[in-house]
């Protein structure tokens, strides 16, 4: 019987392939991503994007566990309460995540999204497609689904990367060498990000990932745009974002001052090494 996708793929390494880039002058447009691969299916009240041959029971089960998910039973990731793990038939283990809204927004209204083009799991996966292509460390998205019309309910599924939680949750118990050594290796991932001119909008140490190798995962790309601004103000935006969270969880200095020092030290020449000629207005 078709699934989803092949069951044995490796989750803990990203398949994408290093060094793609764009011609030089061209920018990124994450609405532009082809879903052709996924197809839509409606299942009691439930939209789905998904790749095609999926069982139909799976599918069931699956409308079943995001709709009324038994939190009894479910390993949440990261110690983020909106996302849980359940196991697909063909494909194995995958993160489910519920998108939610933050801020004081949150309080009136928490799951629920004025709908206004495609769905924030419809954007995730795009994104996570595009940015994957780059060669950056993001989870395989694996389909995404919404319920209602105007106002909707929204979750993205990806294949589960097995992780000693976010670098967050690691500031307390980690080595102040380790957290550098994560940092840093985080933003060498945002310079793939800003090489393509992506704006990961809400990056902070709390939607990153480590994982068995104690390597950096970035998640949480649905907000994420294209700029059109020069380099230097694309990096002073990442690391502005970044250093206001590790100041407001008052995390230690190192996540802050590791992350702002390896980003500031790639300069042009820097990430041409990495990715080869970079756009003449950088």
């Amino acid at each position: 019987m078709a699934t989803a996708a092949s069951a044995d793929a490796d989750s803990t390494r990203s398949t994408s392939t290093p060094g793609c880039r764009l011609p030089a002058g061209a920018r990124t447009d994450l609405r532009s991503v082809p879903l052709t691969e996924f197809t839509r299916c409606w299942l009691r009240g439930v939209s789905w994007r998904l790749p095609g041959g999926v069982p139909l029971a799976v599918v069931e089960r699956l409308t079943h566990d995001i709709v009324h998910p038994d939190v009894r039973a479910v390993r949440y990731l990261g110690h983020r309460r909106s996302v849980f793990v359940d196991r697909v038939r063909g494909i194995g283990a995958v993160a489910v995540k519920e998108y939610r809204r933050g801020g004081q927004v949150r309080r009136v209204v928490d799951r629920h999204h004025l709908r206004g083009g495609p769905t924030r799991g419809e954007r995730e996966l795009r994104a996570l497609r595009l940015v994957r292509s780059f060669g950056v460390r993001a989870p395989e998205p694996v389909a995404c689904a919404s319920r209602g019309l105007l106002f909707y309910r929204a979750w993205l599924l990806t294949r589960y990367v097995p992780n000693r939680g976010t670098m967050a949750a690691m500031a307390g118990r980690a080595s102040a060498r380790r957290l550098a050594d994560a940092a840093a290796a985080t933003a060498e991932q945002v310079a793939l990000l800003m090489a393509h001119r992506v704006l990961h909008v809400d990056l902070h140490a709390g939607n990153v990932i480590l994982g068995p190798q104690g390597l950096p995962w970035l998640l949480d790309f649905d907000r994420a745009v294209a700029f059109q601004g020069p380099f230097d103000q694309l990096r002073n935006r990442y690391v502005a974002r970044w250093q206001r969270f590790v100041r407001k969880n008052r995390l230690p200095d190192v996540v802050g001052d590791a992350f702002a020092s390896e980003l500031y030290r790639l300069t042009r020449l820097e990430v041409e090494s990495l990715l080869g000629p970079v756009a003449a207005e950088w």
